[in-house]
């Protein structure tokens, strides 16, 4: 079952949002399927890429529902705001330092936040900007066009971190960057966030990639939601929520 990928803590918030923003109509015909049978459906689609039309449904339910429930659900950013709940509960008591990085994702139909990925012969691609701490654990994401330098997106990841983890923001933690990062505007940033930057000189030895390496392993780990591989989601909320279920899935 593919709920299994998700701890208990992870698939109540889900389904606790859920229930929060969907109200069930008690005119006309009942739901051929359950809020929990939807979300399993969703996270195979996130788990294994397959098409809507693929999806193993009973004979009688339309692969329609399901996508319309969510791309619903994904407008009130139920899995955006599940994934930014669970990383305030998880910061909340807790000393870490963070890691920070990002990648491209190749875009497929995507049409909103995307741009030329000058790594990748100019093809269209969408950034994605990670906060991790020092055991891979995801804690905040940003999603930008590709022809942005990581030192001009650090600003960003931690503005939106800032209003989800203000515990892990206010404890005077150290940042760690790779070299991308190393410009005065980033450790002013780092600075004015609390945090103590990390961040090796260009054109020197980096000392840092044994701290480093974990984010590394969280966007391997990412890359097993075979949905986010590539972006086949026309609107950005729809790849964000697939990315922030996706991120669900690593809390442990």
């Amino acid at each position: 079952m593919t709920l299994s990928l998700l701890t208990v803590q992870a698939r109540n918030e889900i389904l606790r949002r859920v229930i929060a923003v969907d109200t069930i109509s008690h005119r006309g015909r009942p739901r051929s399927l359950s809020t929990v049978e939807t979300l399993e459906r969703i996270l195979y689609i996130c788990r294994t890429g397959c098409q809507w039309s693929q999806l193993p449904l009973p004979a009688h339910v339309s692969y329609k529902t399901v996508h319309r429930r969510f791309m619903e659900w994904s407008k009130k950013r139920v899995f955006e705001d599940s994934f930014k709940n669970l990383a305030a509960a998880y910061t909340q008591n807790r000393q870490m330092s963070l890691v920070v990085d990002s990648t491209f994702v190749k875009n497929v139909y995507g049409k909103e936040v995307t741009g030329r990925n000058h790594t990748d012969r100019g093809r269209k691609a969408t950034k994605v900007s990670l906060l991790t701490d020092t055991t891979g654990i995801p804690l905040a994401a940003t999603y930008q066009f590709p022809n942005k330098h990581d030192s001009t997106t650090l600003k960003h990841l931690l503005d939106t971190a800032r209003g989800v983890l203000p515990h892990a923001l206010s404890r005077h933690s150290t940042l760690y960057a790779d070299k991308a990062y190393d410009s005065q505007t980033c450790r002013s940033t780092c600075l004015v966030s609390g945090l103590i930057p990390m961040i090796p000189k260009r054109r020197s030895a980096d000392r840092l990639g044994s701290v480093r390496y974990v984010i590394e392993t969280t966007f391997g780990r990412l890359d097993r939601f075979r949905r986010i591989i590539m972006r086949y989601d026309a609107t950005i909320h729809a790849f964000k929520s697939f990315h922030s279920l996706a991120c669900c899935c690593l809390f442990r």
